[in-house]
């Protein structure tokens, strides 16, 4: 999802991309990419946030990615998760990630 669109929406938008892209292998920029984008598409959807911060680094090895918006979220304990987060988290786990 393009700033452009998030702004349209009135979300204010937020990146800090510390990630050195061209060191990653195809699978790796593939569910990066993938996992921002149901995020960011979650977020649209189900939020009703006015702002989102995604930020992206890579630490010990390891890829790093935070994606926070000041919506009203889930209320604890609800146990929902819908097909979007299922398929990050299995995007996440294939290439060894929690």
């Amino acid at each position: 999802m393009r700033e452009m669109e998030l702004e349209d929406r009135g979300i204010v938008s937020h990146l800090d991309w510390r990630i050195d892209e061209p060191a990653l292998s195809e699978s790796q920029r593939v569910t990066l990419f993938r996992v921002c984008q149901e995020g960011l598409n979650n977020i649209v959807k189900h939020a009703s946030a006015s702002a989102v911060t995604l930020q992206g680094w890579q630490q010990d090895g390891r890829l790093m990615l935070v994606l926070e918006d000041d919506g009203s979220g889930l209320p604890p304990g609800t146990g929902q998760h819908g097909f979007g987060l299922i398929g990050m988290r299995e995007r996440v786990t294939a290439l060894g990630g929690t």
